[in-house]
């Protein structure tokens, strides 16, 4: 049995998830058991998920996913370098996954599934993928740039390319768009660690996205989200009425960056460089979320990285902290097969799986205290969505039976 494993957000779950765990099965064989390590209540372009992490496990299980494993906050909501290292790092020490499934631009459509159906081998054009990774990560290291630019046109994307393609040339592979960044990203954090488990590209299907889904829900267009989502995610969506997003945290941001110290706040991750200061002269003019990060835009900015600076100003996020793998993961959902998975994870895992949110008093004392950051920002989540569930008393949800 191949164990694939899926870095993934779900935010929310549409028609191009759906496709590529269809796609995982034809490539690796029905009988492949898919572990989703998934965002939980934040996602990494620094906004709050669209719904909560427990209800968007559930429609993952429903949809083709045998097991849901939460990607925690702080980590989920970084940026691709900190997002790909520490799922690829809970990945890792798990302890049972085989090849790490992602979906890459660059990769045609029509290279799938290629010769190496039903296996663990590459077929060619899986291996040519790898192999131009793997080279432009050979480069840019030779260069001494760093490594993995971001994306959404910036400055620094900018000038990494043309110093790039200045010395090479005309290039097969630089990434640029948003999937074949974090594609780089995993073969590069699998690299660093020395991992087992083996990179599988495969194609990001065009004209599906979670942006495009999240308009649909905002607008409450169900007639246009219909064909854009699966049944499951549909009946999720009607039944929450409307999208969680940062501005249900309303004036509570900016108040946050009107009563703090910039000085203080500049300490956080993706604060510095003057942009906590620039969040706080903000604040003075912005009444909601989108008012702070409009005030507080500039040219050499992107939006995502002002959207997760104030969120990890507000939780207080430090470099330190998302640097670190994390020290253990949470279950948010399972399927039989998926159950059955997860005995033998814990037999063989290198990090402790939290089975409900109320035994973390059992984990190792840097585990603990990394679950009880991530539970404050759950309380926060929760207050924001209206809700009154209590995040320590959640539970897994586990479909039994034939889905």
């Amino acid at each position: 049995m191949i164990v694939a494993a899926i870095i993934c957000e779900y935010n929310p779950f549409h028609n191009g998830h759906l496709r590529q765990l269809e796609m995982v099965r034809q490539r690796l064989g029905d009988d492949a058991t898919i572990v989703g390590i998934m965002s939980g209540n934040y996602v990494q372009r620094g906004e709050l998920a669209s719904a909560p992490k427990y209800r968007r496990a559930e429609v993952a299980i429903r949809c083709g996913c045998d097991l849901v494993l939460e990607l925690p906050h702080p980590w989920s909501c970084s940026s691709a370098e900190f997002f790909a290292r520490a799922g690829v790092r809970i990945a890792d020490a798990l302890g049972v996954v085989d090849v790490l499934c992602f979906g890459s631009e660059s990769l045609p459509e029509s290279a799938f599934p290629g010769t190496a159906a039903g296996t663990l081998d590459y077929s060619p054009e899986e291996e040519a993928a790898v192999v131009r990774v793997r080279e432009y990560l050979c480069r840019m290291r030779a260069l001494k740039l760093p490594a993995l630019p971001q994306r959404d046109g910036s400055s620094k994307l900018r000038a990494a390319e043309t110093i790039y393609k200045e010395k090479y040339g005309e290039v097969a592979f630089f990434p640029t768009r948003p999937n074949d960044i974090l594609a780089a990203e995993y073969i590069d954090a699998l690299d660093s660690i020395g991992s087992k488990i083996l990179p599988l590209p495969m194609p990001r299907i065009k004209g599906l996205s979670a942006t495009a889904s999240r308009a649909a829900w905002e607008r409450g267009d169900f007639e246009l989200l219909s064909q854009l989502v699966p049944s499951q995610s549909l009946e999720l969506c009607r039944r929450q009425g409307a999208p969680v997003s940062s501005e249900n945290l309303g004036i509570a941001l900016p108040m946050h960056f009107l009563l703090s110290d910039p000085a203080q706040l500049a300490r956080c991750c993706d604060a510095d460089g003057g942009l906590a200061e620039r969040l706080c002269k903000a604040a003075k003019r912005s009444a909601g979320p989108s008012e702070l990060y409009a005030n507080t835009a500039a040219k050499h900015l992107t939006a995502a990285k002002i959207r997760r600076a104030a969120l990890f100003c507000l939780f207080g996020v430090t470099y330190d902290e998302v640097s670190a793998p994390p020290p253990y993961t949470l279950l948010l959902a399972a399927n039989p097969r998926g159950t059955k998975l997860l005995r033998a994870i814990k037999k063989r895992s290198r990090i402790p799986v939290v089975t409900k949110p109320a035994d973390y008093r059992l984990l190792p004392e840097e585990a603990e205290r990394a679950f009880e950051r991530s539970l404050r920002a759950d309380e926060v989540y929760m207050l924001a969505t209206g809700e009154r569930e209590n995040p320590i008393k959640m539970s897994p949800v586990i479909l039994q039976g034939n889905i």
